[in-house]
């Protein structure tokens, strides 16, 4: 749907009072967009936005709260469900799913569908390939988990690895032996680099790159003028996976790009810095 619509919508269930004495609640999902209004869009594995149509579902991490990889054909395993009322797809590189939620104590007597209750969890998938299109070669990513509340208005803002402006479908399913959350997002074959969700209350970046193998290696941040805000790393590594945490006291909240330079291969990255 237009961003613009689904601001409004936003805007709407943060208004919107809990209404009691209903049977049922309702979760909004949304995928490409904060608390505050901000979009990035959500993108596929070669690092180009998701397109209209893309498969993008809700599901209920089952009793034991965990995710569960998808099978062949993108559906949860496990004691993972997929659940109703999700609109399923991608528009303008980001999603609103609306799920609903039972107070505890409903049952479901179709024996079909399964609607989370209070306290249980919940979790967002995406894909680069529309459902009809869904096989071996179709990467995904999962969310965090999401605690549901029975409610009129409950929100589930999905973080999905590298958020925000990085957010790739990430994991073939050939490969689905865990959730985005459990499997390394970054390959450890290749020089590669993001940036973990940012923290709403810290001034502070926390990056995550790989130096597939032992080499000189530089991290600097730089701001939008190009000028250099920070060197977070200029020296010899070994190979692994590193971290690295800046410390951005002082400088505006904007976006900068991150230079790796591990021998003689460069990779920039887009970082948000939220204050």
């Amino acid at each position: 749907m237009p961003r613009t619509l689904i601001f409004l919508t936003l805007m709407m269930v943060l208004l919107t009072a809990d209404a009691g004495g209903q049977p049922a609640g309702y979760v909004d999902c949304y995928g490409g967009i904060d608390a505050d209004g901000q979009y990035w869009f959500l993108l596929d594995r070669d690092g180009r936005p998701l397109e209209d149509g893309d498969w993008a579902y809700a599901a209920w991490a089952g009793p034991d709260g965990e995710i569960d990889p998808p099978d062949a054909r993108g559906y949860p395993t496990g004691d993972d469900v997929k659940l109703p009322l999700s609109a399923e797809r991608i528009e303008y590189s980001s999603f609103l799913l609306v799920v609903a939620t039972w107070e505890k104590g409903y049952q479901d007597e179709t024996g079909q569908e399964r609607h989370p209750m209070d306290g249980e969890k919940i979790y967002c998938r995406i894909f680069d390939d529309p459902q009809e299109s869904v096989g071996p070669e179709t990467h995904y990513s999962d969310s965090q988990p999401h605690p549901v509340e029975w409610k009129m208005g409950d929100v589930f803002f999905c973080n999905f690895p590298g958020d925000p402006g990085e957010g790739r479908t990430a994991i073939p399913l050939r490969d689905a032996g865990g959730s985005a959350g459990s499997a390394p997002f970054l390959p450890l074959t290749e020089v590669g680099l993001r940036q973990s969700p940012p923290h709403l209350l810290q001034p502070a970046v926390q990056l995550e790159y790989v130096v597939p193998a032992d080499a000189d290696v530089s991290l600097k941040i730089h701001d939008r003028m190009g000028r250099q805000a920070a060197v977070l790393v200029d020296a010899p590594q070994k190979a692994g996976l590193h971290s690295q945490r800046w410390d951005a006291e002082g400088w505006p909240a904007g976006v900068y790009v991150a230079v790796l330079r591990v021998g003689e291969e460069t990779v920039l990255r887009r970082i948000v810095l939220l204050q």
